[in-house]
């Protein structure tokens, strides 16, 4: 949606949560290294840098009424041209 000059996505993923995510892949992918996230946050530093915008990526952790993980939210915000 855009929320004046920004575009605000919400992403939002029902898995296990990151903890636990990361715990998997652990056991079953030592060897892989995401960089996918990375990757992606450099990026649209770099672009609101350039726009001299206050853009933002933040990754919220959610859990369910029993305080267990639920999944994860990702927020983005980028400024608009």
């Amino acid at each position: 949606s855009l929320r004046g000059e920004y575009f605000h996505y919400n992403i939002l993923d029902n898995g296990v949560g990151r903890k636990l995510s990361s715990q998997y892949n652990q056991q079953n992918k030592p060897r892989h290294k995401s960089v996918g996230l990375s990757i992606s946050e450099e990026r649209i530093h770099i672009f609101n840098q350039k726009q001299n915008a206050s853009g933002r990526v933040t990754i919220i952790v959610l859990f369910d009424e029993n305080s267990q993980p639920s999944g994860t939210k990702v927020e983005i915000l980028i400024k608009a041209v």
